[in-house]
């Protein structure tokens, strides 16, 4: 109960700031302190910005999760993509990876599954920060205990008690609410290890923070709040300009007054802002002798480039703090087209940030591959550990590379024997899928098989052939 005690107090810690980053991801936050300068019709403009999904994707785009890498063969990695296959985790990892980079951290859970449900045997669940957490060694880094929320809060701002998972080691424990609203234990399941079965996938882990930091951090959302006011700033001004503003001189009333005599005693041609009035017609005041002629002027448009001005200097703001290119924030610098290089002078903060973020998710990659082998194998022995203890995480490469660009530099390292022609290791560095490099792996494999086996035939063939000319020429001399 301590331990349950505490994984529900941590969910509900992180409840509120966990909600206002989906809010801000989703586009769905609204302006608590509108500008002086928006008046009250529009203060219910609604100007959502796709900052922090912007922030969000960008990050997830570049992390591009591959198998895994083993310096011992063994027949354990075949188990990982095995399960991995069975789950579909090519796609759910990317799920997995974009809940950490929103919340800062998700969590991946392993059990048995139910194969006369249509499960897989070893079966792998996916939570967010919402409804997981775990509690962490912080000398080992392992998992200690972990609590999954199957059902969501029905109450507002409540919590879900309807069911939860606790994982601890060597146990699963199944708790529910009984009729008297109790919470009690209604399955505990041996798993027959000390592993805890919960891995988490952390975004940028720290010693201050080891479940890591999200990426909406209070910068972005402040930004992305200054650059709302500054939408609605520029919508205010263009919808109060948006009909002329008139002003008259040398104006007198009669020219306003209405001949039949109506209590406002306004002319109807002036009662809208824009008339149909196409002249006015001359007025001679007897008392100076002048004649007064009327003159029409308008109000000129306020410029709008201070506030696009301004909108360009919180997004370039916004691109320091998330590394994400101007670019992709909906801001064009130049209308000339941008070289290849330029482009990757743009993506090169954000292609270093996630070549740096592999290393955090990649413990809990590393550990997951473990708990699934734990589960297939009802535990690791000592031989199975000797074997995975390089086991390492791969991933594709986050850059922005042409299909020229990534052949040419393929076909100059095998030329110059740095690269095996038709290995594996060779395949990856083309841009094509892991089914593929397999597929001609094989294929070269096989092709460089059939080249031996005919090349040996060649040279017995031709060792055929000059014994027999050896003999001939011999017989020759006898008889000569």
């Amino acid at each position: 109960m301590r331990i349950l005690a505490r994984l529900r107090a941590q969910i509900r810690g992180q409840k509120q700031r966990n909600t206002l980053r989906d809010r801000y991801d989703d586009g769905e936050h609204v302006l608590d302190k509108m500008p002086v300068s928006i008046p009250d019709s529009m203060k219910d403009l609604r100007v959502p910005i796709g900052w922090p999904d912007k922030a969000c994707t960008a990050r997830a785009s570049r992390m591009k999760p591959s198998m895994y890498s083993n310096r011992v063969k063994t027949t354990l990695l075949d188990d990982v993509e095995e399960i991995f296959t069975a789950n579909q985790w090519q796609q759910i990892e990317r799920q997995a990876i974009r809940s950490g980079i929103r919340h800062g951290v998700s969590f991946v859970f392993t059990s048995r599954g139910k194969p006369e449900l249509g499960e897989p045997e070893e079966l792998m669940t996916v939570a967010d920060a919402h409804n997981a957490t775990a509690i962490l060694d912080g000398r080992t880094r392992r998992t200690t205990a972990a609590l999954e929320l199957v059902n969501e809060p029905t109450p507002p701002g409540g919590f879900p008690l309807d069911r939860q998972i606790l994982y601890l080691p060597g146990r699963t424990l199944v708790l529910e609410n009984g009729a008297d609203r109790r919470l009690r234990v209604e399955h505990e399941v041996e798993t027959g290890t000390q592993r805890v079965l919960c891995t988490p996938y952390v975004h940028d882990a720290t010693l201050q923070r080891p479940f890591g930091r999200s990426a909406i951090s209070r910068e972005l959302m402040g930004l992305t709040d200054l650059g709302v006011r500054t939408m609605m700033r520029f919508e205010s001004t263009s919808e109060f300009y948006s009909a002329p503003r008139v002003w008259m001189k040398s104006a007198i009333a009669e020219l306003f007054e209405s001949a039949s005599g109506d209590d406002d005693g306004i002319r109807a041609g002036w009662e809208p802002i824009i008339g149909a009035i196409m002249g006015l017609p001359e007025v001679f005041d007897e008392e100076t002798g002048e004649v007064i002629r009327p003159e029409l002027h308008q109000l000129p448009q306020v410029t709008m480039q201070p506030l696009t001005d301004g909108f360009r200097m919180i997004a370039a703001q916004v691109s320091g703090e998330t590394s994400v290119p101007l670019s992709y924030l909906g801001v064009v610098q130049d209308s000339n087209p941008t070289s290849a290089e330029a482009i990757k002078a743009s993506e090169l903060d954000l292609v270093n940030l996630a070549i740096y973020l592999q290393d955090s998710f990649d413990i809990g990659r590393r550990s997951l591959a473990l708990d699934v082998l734990t589960v297939r194998h009802g535990g690791l022995d000592e031989s199975m550990v000797k074997d995975l203890s390089t086991l390492k995480p791969r991933w594709d490469d986050p850059r922005t590379k042409s299909v020229l660009e990534q052949s040419q530099m393929v076909v100059q390292q095998v030329e110059a024997g740095n690269f095996q022609p038709g290995a594996e290791s060779t395949l990856r560095q083309l841009p094509i899928s892991e089914e593929d490099v397999q597929t001609f792996a094989q294929e070269a494999r096989t092709a460089r098989g059939s080249s031996r086996v005919m090349e040996l035939l060649n040279r017995a063939a031709a060792a055929d052939s000059e014994e027999q000319s050896e003999g001939l020429l011999g017989a020759g001399e006898v008889v000569a």
